[in-house]
């Protein structure tokens, strides 16, 4: 802690955020606040904090379409890694009443896909799991052979 009470930038290391919000559109700016002031703390990149906003708003949207109606959205923030490759990790499970993931074509699942590190979503038995990672670097795609 510094004279004034308050950690310093260095000793920034939150446990896990949990959030618990109703499952409306006007509650993704919570997720996108959260994630993006985690990964500036974090020494993330301009570009990599605006490429994690975009990942929390269309995760949440995804959410949103998958939490059985009347629930709440549980989304689970955590910091993985560290040094010079922390990553933030988004993670949300509920029950569902959908019977299929996101069509291969869905601008949300296509945005989520393209700009996290790692993705995977788990759909049986009416509930669903979504973990993404966002590492602080972007992955670097493979050229095609």
């Amino acid at each position: 802690m510094d004279a004034t009470g308050l950690e310093s930038e260095r000793e920034f290391s939150p446990g896990p955020v949990e959030l618990y919000v109703p499952a409306t559109g006007a509650n993704a700016v919570i997720a996108r606040i959260v994630a993006a002031t985690l990964a500036a703390h974090l020494d993330f990149g301009l570009d990599r904090i605006d490429d994690l906003r975009v990942i929390a708003d269309e995760f949440f949207s995804l959410v949103i379409d998958l939490v059985e109606p009347g629930n709440p959205v549980q989304l689970h923030l955590a910091i993985t890694g560290g040094g010079s490759s922390p990553s933030i990790h988004l993670h949300s499970h509920g029950t569902t009443s959908q019977t299929r993931p996101p069509e291969p074509g869905d601008l949300r699942w296509t945005l989520v896909t393209a700009l996290a590190n790692d993705v995977v979503l788990q759909m049986q038995d009416r509930t669903f799991v979504l973990d993404v990672e966002v590492a602080a670097h972007p992955r670097i795609p493979r050229p095609d052979n």
